[in-house]
């Protein structure tokens, strides 16, 4: 809540200005008022919101036009004055204030006065007729008209509630929250409504039993209702919302939106802020992201997992969203997951979506394939999935979504960072539940339809060429290798993510050293049939071997369905793969089955710990002995040669041209 407001006076000249602010703060009407008064502050100790309060007077004559639009432009409210008693005194608000609040790009709330009521006829107690039908089309066409009252300084009528409607406009207003046209809520106001409601659902069964609905309203207002007071609320609901209240008397979301228009509709919005920032939401109807999301310190070779006590939040949230009670969450059902969402926060729209073209990748947001049932909706164990990609790939937003979905812990308590690379190397396997396989090659080897073929989507000669990045995420059991321990499992399910880098953003991953640590380990998919798509690879992978020697690899051979050619390299692709130190490319056809072995030897690739090579190959070989003749003097000349090296190569991929190889 702001600690400070600023209330500006405009109006035409003898509209009465002066007056209302001299009658407030003398509670007495004076025939002689100065041209204008100087600013008026009214202390915090006296207001009840315990704000500064500051009254500008103003000045209508065209010599104090510059002045007057200088307080305009620091105004965090405007109280806009006509006399009621000139017969265009409406047509002039309209014409002139109206539009110069226009021009001058104003986007704060205006208080409409209609003054000296004692002038027009009639009594301020009995007025003797309404101006509704001359104001509501006033209205109607001025987005940031948030109230008109009428007032008589002569007459001390609705002076002090002049500025009390004025102040309670920046501090409690009505615009963010309730359409008034519509006469309903605005969306961000029902999503932050949404997620205060699940977290006042104590038993998690979609509704608001007594104790739940009193322990909400000692929450926010601390105190409790009485028995009498609470069955008059429910009451008041079951007479106005006929899905209010479920067959046992709790309150349903219906009823608990119900209840908050009420208020707004009975002009009790500070009802409905107080609720609001209760529960951590700003003027913007947003949680604060540095009071919400703490910083989540790691190192690049580091990853964000859930923990047992977020992944039981999810299997929660998932079943209460489940409407139909069918194990899987339809498109619809998702929505209502991601509800309380901000539409430029959530994430919903990229998971499980088919291909890119479905919707606009932008930042860490991009699509994010998984299995679906028959039917095309989302089991639990895609939706874990698909929020282990999400906090692979950027952690703070999904921790983000985590929250506002309505999760009630401390953040902290729904993640885990793991262990250093570095600090593994001596275990058998990997410590990560959540494995994570970047997955790069030439445009049309198939690196898309890897990724559906991970995920049971069907081959299809029409997909669109991914243009940034691609996720598919999906739960996998992976047998290990019989060691003769008892101590170590047979078979470990895990979590693996294969990422889609498209040739369009290869330069941007390759220069970023978080992107490339975060992986465990790189496929690299190159066309048989393409006689070019093999040198490619060979240069991308140098590139790799060199920014981060320790990077696990593997090379898969694409479209073993089509006649092979002979690839324009130095070397064949399995001599290649035997003097780095590689398996042999693995053939696969996405067209004839899909390859499923392929992904477990990925997930094999991932679980074991950087820094233990696959096989002795000669060029590393070369590097070891060159490693140990340079000598610790020269540690700091050979890193930057790496470094050199590294470009020069990475350069070479986008140019097209072979990398020199040690023998």
């Amino acid at each position: 809540m702001k600690e400070s407001v600023r209330i500006v006076v405009v109006g035409d000249h003898s509209a009465g200005k002066t007056s209302l602010i001299k009658t407030l703060i003398s509670e007495e009407f004076d025939n002689e008022v100065p041209p204008t008064l100087p600013v008026v502050v009214i202390p915090p100790e006296v207001v009840p919101e315990r704000v500064h309060v500051s009254i500008v007077d103003t000045s209508s004559k065209p010599a104090d036009k510059a002045q007057l639009e200088g307080e305009l432009l620091r105004a965090d409210v405007i109280v806009l004055v006509y006399d009621v008693s000139k017969k265009d005194a409406l047509q002039r608000v309209r014409s002139f204030w109206l539009h110069e609040f226009d021009r001058l790009r104003l986007d704060v709330p205006v208080i409409l006065v209609g003054n000296k009521m004692d002038l027009r006829g009639g009594s301020a107690e009995n007025p003797s007729y309404s101006l509704e039908n001359e104001i509501m089309p006033i209205m109607n066409e001025y987005k940031n008209l948030e109230t008109c009252i009428e007032a008589s300084s002569k007459q001390l009528f609705n002076v002090a509630e002049v500025f009390y409607f004025a102040q309670k406009a920046v501090l409690h207003p009505t615009a963010p929250i309730y359409d008034v046209k519509e006469h309903r809520l605005k969306p961000l106001a029902v999503a932050a409504l949404k997620r205060i409601f699940r977290l006042c659902d104590a038993d998690h069964d979609g509704k608001l039993n007594d104790h739940e609905l009193n322990e909400f309203q000692f929450k926010c207002f601390n105190v409790h209702l009485r028995n009498e007071e609470l069955v008059g609320v429910k009451n008041v609901v079951r007479e106005n919302a006929r899905s209010g209240l479920d067959a046992d008397g709790n309150l349903t979301f219906d009823g608990f939106l119900y209840l908050h228009t009420l208020f707004i509709i009975k002009g009790r919005a500070e009802t409905c802020w107080t609720v609001f920032r209760r529960f951590g939401y700003d003027d913007d109807l947003r949680l604060n992201l540095a009071q919400v999301v703490p910083e989540l310190r790691r190192q690049p070779d580091q990853s964000i997992e859930m923990t047992e006590h977020c992944l039981k939040f999810l299997e929660r949230i998932f079943g209460l969203c489940d409407a139909d009670k069918d194990n899987a969450l339809s498109p619809t059902e998702l929505a209502e997951v991601f509800s309380p969402v901000p539409p430029d926060v959530s994430f919903h729209l990229y998971l499980g979506v088919e291909n890119e073209s479905n919707t606009e990748a932008v930042g860490t947001q991009y699509p994010v394939l998984t299995r679906l049932n028959p039917k095309g909706h989302l089991e639990l164990e895609g939706f874990i999935s698909c929020w282990c990609q999400r906090f692979l790939a950027d952690p703070e937003l999904a921790l983000l979504n985590l929250i506002y979905v309505g999760y009630d812990g401390d953040a902290l308590s729904a993640v885990r960072v793991t262990k250093r690379r570095r600090r593994e190397r001596r275990a058998t396997i990997s410590s990560r539940t959540v494995l994570h396989a970047c997955i790069l090659g030439p445009t049309g080897a198939g690196k898309t339809s890897f990724l559906r073929a991970f995920v049971g989507r069907r081959f299809s000669e029409n997909l669109a060429h991914t243009k940034g990045r691609l996720a598919a995420s999906a739960s996998l059991k992976i047998a290990l290798p019989n060691t003769g321990s008892a101590t170590e499992p047979r078979v470990l399910t895990r979590t693996l993510v294969l990422t889609e880098i498209s040739d369009h953003v290869v330069d941007e991953f390759l220069a970023s050293e978080r992107e490339i640590e975060s992986c465990d380990a790189a496929v690299l998919i190159y066309d048989l049939s393409d006689a070019s798509s093999f040198g490619y690879v060979a240069r991308l992978f140098g590139a790799l071997r060199t920014i981060r020697p320790d990077l696990p690899c593997l090379i898969l051979a694409s479209k073993q369905d089509l006649p092979a050619v002979e690839q324009e390299w130095p070397d064949s692709p399995s001599k290649f793969c035997m003097d780095e130190g590689l398996s042999l490319p693995t053939k696969i056809s996405f067209r004839e089955s899909p390859p499923v072995q392929v992904y477990s030897s990925v997930a094999m690739l991932c679980l074991t710990p950087t820094g233990r090579p696959q096989m002795e190959s000669k060029s590393t070989v070369t590097r070891q002995v060159l490693r140990y003749a340079a000598g610790t003097a020269l540690i700091g000349a050979v890193a930057g040669c790496v470094y050199l090296a590294g470009k020069k190569i990475y350069k070479m991929v986008k140019d097209g041209r072979p990398a020199a190889r040690a023998n």
